[in-house]
């Protein structure tokens, strides 16, 4: 009883099991395909069923007995699947029902199938197996066209079963249909025209923009020809006419062709931008654009370059991104077109065209929307629309150009009309305007022909007035050389040399001041003057001029002049100097006169600043004629007797006016022949209130008075400069260390750190300046006060040296009281002048080096001394430290000097020799070098004769090389006695 219920429980067990089974089992079999009208195209998306194989490994015998049970019918019209590497296997049935047809023709409708396997089935078995796609070559296909054709024979009334595999790299699409060999050839030659139409379009577009190309060598002709190119070919190989019409042949070609057709798409794009670019709006376009044009430049170059490595795993993002390039091209060009730029609106409805194509394909497919013959055309005809757009645009784009052309036509030729008239003004005002350019070169010709004779004038009168000082400096000098005198014979003398120097001194200050008023680099630099005292100066100077030439000097000074006024004071002495000296030496008889005054001043305007300050001049001269008047104050022009015109270069009344006039007033002039001159100006100047009292300058030599001798570091590159200021230090009672230049003077202020610094600004390897300015940063030193020491700088000013950041400045000839004065003002010291006889130090003795009549040969030189030691002690004082130190700058200065003689001696220059010699002679005398100072002398005696023997030279260099030795087994012995 139990076992027969155990056996029943079981029975119903199973048969649950077998109708649940069932339930869940899906429904693998579709309904087969009737296929009966031949009109008619069959397709078979409807009655088949679908398997996936991700390991591409399954074979037809196991599809048969392990997996019939897993395919799974086709939910849509047409089996789209995207980018897949899987396998697909496809299973359907279908069943002939006209009895008068067995030949049937399958058609598949997509070209990127890699492998096609078509298995037909009777009882489970491989009746028949065919091949297909592009790894099979084309002679094997059932049909040799530009789709897989499969050749059917289906027996009427019989249900055959078909078993298709399918591989691609692309996204797979499988239109798959039936049809008979009278439907195919009627559907693909209306397809093949539509086609043919479609790529005849293209081809022609292509020519005729090669055309353009070639003919304008425009660049956005070329892009858009490489952007339609591309395109074309990848449309000819989705449609599969690339196989059809140039690999039939070539199997292996088309397969490397088809394996790297994906870098068509990269190119695509890439020429599409550039394309995009190539418009003359692209200069102005927004940032923004510009930046995501080379972001998107850049992505698709480097996509082609990923495809053409062979990974194809980027191909999935070519359509998204494809998408996002065609957005931004029509973005921008609705831009443009906003913007006023009309053709843009034919560009916009072109890509607009063209991203509504891609993207239909694109979905297409990536299986998001049916295939239908929209679908499937969707392409061709936005690109045909695109194409179309693109010319409107280029017809457009040309009509406004030649309209532009026009319109630059009309405005050049109204241009030329104005251009024209405007020759003929220009010719006319030209005419006059040479008329008066004539007109005025005349007048600069008469007057440059005046200048130039004023000029001739000048140079001959200073001829004579650089000689006559020169003839006095030249003669005592000689005097003083050859003949011996008493000591007040040559206290005359030297006082006849200064005089003359000092008459020399003016003349070349008159033309320096002369070339700075032309320059317009003359300055005047006020201070605190004692009016009183200096009219009172100058009256003193004319009353001896005055008696001299036996005349009355008359003067009237108002008694309510200012105490004191600010003024250049220099400047102002200058003027009245000039004027009543001129008035002196031109007057033989009668007499001069002098009036000061000062107008609107008084007790009652004692709170007032300024003051006007009133000067007269008058004589009973020659008087001057009204014609002169007009150029006696032009440089270099004299209008006095001829007689007198020697005694003056002609430029003191120029600089007079100059400086007044900088002084804020003007001289002026009135004359009358046979009667007399009057000059006369008047200034305002800033007034002091407080009782000044100027200090009287002593006679003597002035001395500092300190607890110990300041230390002065001088810094000049010419030896006889430095031993002059050497010279003017020892007497004031300091001491001194000497630099040859910068980067020595430098070195030595870090070594001895000396309370002021006397720098030349003109020095060779490191100049003042610079110098200064490295002073300045260094700790140690840029506290010492730096005195500018030079004559006139080129392109420089006292107030330009001054703002270098020296702390003052003094021009050479360098002054010995001046030079107490500013040292004096920048160490806050007091000076004590004392007579020149009760110095207790001793000044330099006199170096008369001894001159040799004859040249003396080579061995009478060998029996001199390579150096005097006592003779060169002798010279410098018999001071330890000063003979050290003159011993180390000639070790320095000397191999220069050598050098340079060297050079000019290889080149025969007799000039530069003269000029070398004389400062090598200079130095090796001060040392008393007497072997090195005769073959000097003997290099410059034959020099002379244009004798150039270079084993005097090689003899020099000798000697030299043994004197250095020598000075510098001196050095050590005077640093022990220091």
């Amino acid at each position: 009883m139990t076992h027969s219920f155990n056996y029943k429980l079981s029975y119903l067990y199973i048969c649950l099991f077998i109708s649940i089974k069932a339930l869940t089992t899906p429904i693998c079999l579709a309904d087969p395909l009737i296929i009966s009208d031949p009109d008619l195209e069959y397709s078979i998306n409807q009655h088949m069923t679908c398997f996936r194989d991700p390991s591409n490994q399954i074979t037809i015998a196991s599809i048969i007995l392990q997996h019939k049970n897993d395919f799974m019918p086709s939910e849509d019209n047409s089996l789209n699947l995207g980018f897949t590497k899987d396998a697909i296997w496809i299973k359907f049935n279908v069943v002939n029902k006209n009895p008068d047809i067995s030949q049937w023709l399958m058609e598949i409708k997509y070209y990127f199938l890699w492998d096609i396997d078509l298995f037909i089935l009777e009882d489970q078995q491989v009746k028949d197996h065919k091949k297909s796609g592009i790894n099979t070559p084309f002679e094997k296909f059932d049909m040799t066209y530009r789709w897989y054709i499969f050749n059917l024979l289906l027996q009427p009334e019989k249900e055959y079963t078909f078993l298709m595999r399918f591989t691609a790299d692309l996204p797979m699409a499988l239109p798959i249909s039936i049809k008979t060999m009278k439907t195919f050839v009627h559907q693909s030659f209306k397809l093949n025209f539509i086609k043919g139409s479609f790529y005849g379009i293209l081809i022609l577009i292509v020519m005729y923009h090669l055309y353009l190309f070639g003919t304008q060598k425009e660049k956005n002709y070329f892009y858009f020809l490489v952007f339609i190119l591309a395109l074309f070919l990848i449309r000819f190989s989705f449609d599969g006419f690339t196989r059809q019409v140039f690999f039939s042949k070539y199997h292996q070609a088309n397969v490397l062709f088809t394996f790297f057709f994906p870098v068509l798409i990269p190119i695509l794009f890439l020429y599409g931008i550039l394309f995009v670019l190539s418009f003359p709006t692209a200069k102005t376009m927004p940032r923004p654009f510009h930046s995501i044009f080379t972001a998107l430049k850049v992505i698709w170059f480097s996509f082609g370059l990923i495809v053409i490595s062979r990974l194809f795993f980027i191909i999935p993002l070519f359509p998204v991104l494809g998408v996002l390039t065609l957005v931004v091209f029509i973005i921008y060009f609705i831009m443009l077109w906003k913007n006023g730029y009309k053709p843009a609106y034919y560009y916009f409805l072109g890509w607009l065209f063209l991203v509504t194509g891609f993207i239909t394909f694109s979905l297409l497919r990536l299986n998001y929307i049916p295939s239908n013959i929209v679908t499937e055309s969707s392409m061709e005809f936005c690109i045909l629309w695109m194409v179309l757009c693109f010319q409107f645009s280029f017809i457009y784009q040309t009509n406004l150009i030649k309209k532009q052309q026009q319109l630059s036509q009309v405005k050049l030729r109204e241009k030329a009309q104005e251009n024209e008239m405007l020759v003929i003004r220009q010719k006319k005002l030209l005419e006059e305007e040479v008329k008066h350019q004539t007109k005025e070169l005349q007048n600069a010709k008469e007057k440059a022909e005046q200048a130039n004779l004023d000029r001739l004038n000048l140079f001959a009168s200073l001829n004579h007035d650089l000689r006559t000082p020169l003839n006095s400096i030249l003669g005592y000098a000689q005097i003083f050389r050859y003949a011996k005198k008493t000591a007040q014979e040559y206290q005359k003398g030297f006082q006849s040399i200064y005089e003359s120097a000092d008459y020399l001194l003016s003349l070349i200050n008159d033309l320096m001041d002369i070339s700075k008023f032309e320059s317009s680099s003359f300055e005047l630099f006020p201070d605190i003057v004692n009016l009183t005292a200096l009219i009172n100066r100058v009256i003193k100077i004319i009353r001896v001029l005055a008696h001299q030439k036996n005349i009355l000097f008359k003067t009237s000074i108002d008694n309510n002049l200012p105490d004191a006024i600010i003024t250049d004071e220099k400047r102002l002495d200058q003027v009245l100097i000039n004027l009543l000296g001129n008035a002196v030496k031109f007057t033989d008889s009668g007499e001069v006169s002098f009036c000061v005054k000062s107008l609107h001043y008084n007790d009652s305007l004692k709170n007032s600043n300024t003051a006007t300050i009133y000067f007269e001049i008058n004589d009973t001269g020659p008087g001057i004629g009204q014609d002169k008047l007009e150029v006696i104050f032009e440089p270099y022009r004299q209008v006095g007797r001829k007689d007198k015109k020697k005694e003056g270069s002609g430029l003191g009344l120029s600089i007079s006016q100059s400086i007044v006039r900088l002084m804020g007033g003007t001289i002026f002039a009135e004359s009358t022949p046979g009667e007399g001159s009057k000059f006369w100006f008047q200034i305002s100047v800033p007034l002091v209130f407080e009782k000044i009292s100027l200090p009287t300058k002593s006679e003597g030599i002035p001395i500092f008075i300190s607890d110990t001798p300041k230390k002065i570091l001088i810094a000049d590159d010419i030896f006889h400069n430095r031993i002059v200021l050497h010279e003017f230090l020892t007497l004031f009672q300091c001491e001194t260390q000497l630099a040859q230049d910068g980067n020595d003077c430098i070195q030595k202020a870090l070594k001895t750190k000396p309370d002021l610094i006397l720098m030349d600004i003109q020095m060779p390897n490191l100049n003042g300046i610079e110098a200064l300015k490295r002073i300045k940063k260094i700790d140690e030193i840029k506290h010492i006060p730096v005195i500018a020491v030079s004559a006139s700088v080129t392109g420089m000013t006292t107030q330009s040296i001054i703002q270098e950041g020296f702390d003052d400045f003094i021009s050479k000839p360098v002054d010995m009281d001046e030079l107490a004065n500013v040292i004096q003002k920048h160490l806050d010291i007091d000076i004590q002048y004392v007579a020149f006889d009760n110095l207790k130090k001793k000044s330099m003795n006199e170096i008369n080096p001894k001159r040799y009549q004859t040249s003396p040969n080579i061995e009478k030189i060998r029996d001199l001394p390579i150096i005097d030691i006592k003779k060169a002690m002798s010279n410098l004082r018999n001071d330890y430290v000063l003979f050290s130190q003159v011993l180390e700058l000639a070790i320095n200065d000397i191999p220069n000097y050598l050098s340079a003689l060297k050079y000019d001696f290889n080149k025969k220059e007799s000039e530069s020799i003269k000029h070398q010699t004389h400062k090598l002679k200079s130095s090796f005398q001060l040392i008393a070098a007497k072997r090195c100072e005769a073959l000097v002398e003997l290099i410059s005696q034959k020099s002379k004769m244009n004798e150039y023997q270079t084993a005097d030279i090689h003899a020099l260099e000798r000697e030299w090389n043994q004197l250095k030795q020598k000075v510098q087994k001196i050095l050590q012995g005077v640093e022990d006695l220091i």
